[in-house]
């Protein structure tokens, strides 16, 4: 309806599938997770303006649906199904349905014109290697989950501001990852090298106790506040052969990292070395 001051739009949209790469160049396995490798978050997400002047333009409630969701060529989406309705400069997506490693996620984004986000997303089954590709067995010489990645996820967050980089820094909230029962094989880290997560499973020695390792539960929490994540004791990981417990934080805004980790082996029942990043 084209006809009162403000246009409104009535549509079902639907489609077999949707590659974003296509739409970028950039968006590469080896560039999408250096954020995760180095904890570099403000130096990584660049200061793109983001505009939203357009939900001021116009009214609408639209059903979109999506087959396939290729976001790069390690995570693809399936049979996504959500709700948008935009309203007076606000828009909010309803995730009815979006399939991420056999699993599924559901939850809401909204986003207003003053540039105020919101998050609440819950996963329930996602398989870890089926979502994210690079974390799956290609060969031997790689680490990896060979089986299991059973994962459940919370993620609740607000942010503001006017460009990526601000956003970042402004986030709030929390976010709970839980796996279960899965085979570790360990080895060379085929995109993580060279940061943060490399180090900490360098200096594990996990190769040293096994090729592989049979985990029963895993657990990140992070807690985010004043450009600060926190990990309030936030990081555990049990298997077989060794436990892991480390806090710490990272801060958003100078990309400073604090870590405490503290291993145990389960094998000769004697604590490991503790050591900080």
């Amino acid at each position: 309806n084209l006809s009162g001051k403000k246009p409104y739009i009535n549509a079902t949209l639907n489609s077999n599938m949707i590659d974003l790469l296509k739409f970028s160049e950039i968006t590469t396995s080896s560039n999408s997770f250096t954020l995760i490798s180095t904890a570099h978050a403000a130096t990584f997400v660049p200061a793109t303006e983001i505009d939203l002047s357009v939900l001021n333009l116009l009214n609408a409630n639209i059903e979109l649906n999506i087959g396939k969701l290729i976001v790069n060529k390690d995570i693809m989406l399936d049979n996504i199904k959500t709700d948008i309705v935009i309203n007076s400069g606000n828009v909010n997506i309803n995730l009815k349905q979006m399939q991420a490693g056999g699993g599924n996620l559901v939850g809401s984004i909204n986003a207003d014109v003053t540039n105020k986000f919101k998050v609440d997303l819950t996963g329930k089954n996602i398989v870890l290697q089926d979502f994210l590709k690079f974390l799956s067995v290609t060969d031997n010489k790689y680490f990896g989950i060979a089986s299991g990645g059973n994962t459940d996820l919370l993620i609740n967050l607000t942010s503001k501001g006017r460009d990526l980089q601000s956003v970042v820094e402004n986030l709030d909230g929390q976010f709970i990852a839980i796996v279960g029962d899965s085979k570790i094989q360990t080895g060379t880290l085929k995109y993580l090298s060279g940061g943060l997560v490399s180090q900490i499973l360098s200096s594990l020695k996990l190769q040293k106790l096994d090729k592989t390792l049979d985990v029963s539960c895993a657990v990140v929490r992070t807690d985010i506040a004043d450009g600060k994540a926190i990990f309030p004791k936030g990081i555990a990981f049990k298997s077989n052969k060794l436990i892991i417990v480390s806090d710490g934080s990272v801060n958003l805004k100078n990309d400073k990292i604090d870590f405490s980790i503290r291993p145990f082996n389960l094998l000769l029942q004697i604590p490991l070395n503790s050591f900080s990043i």
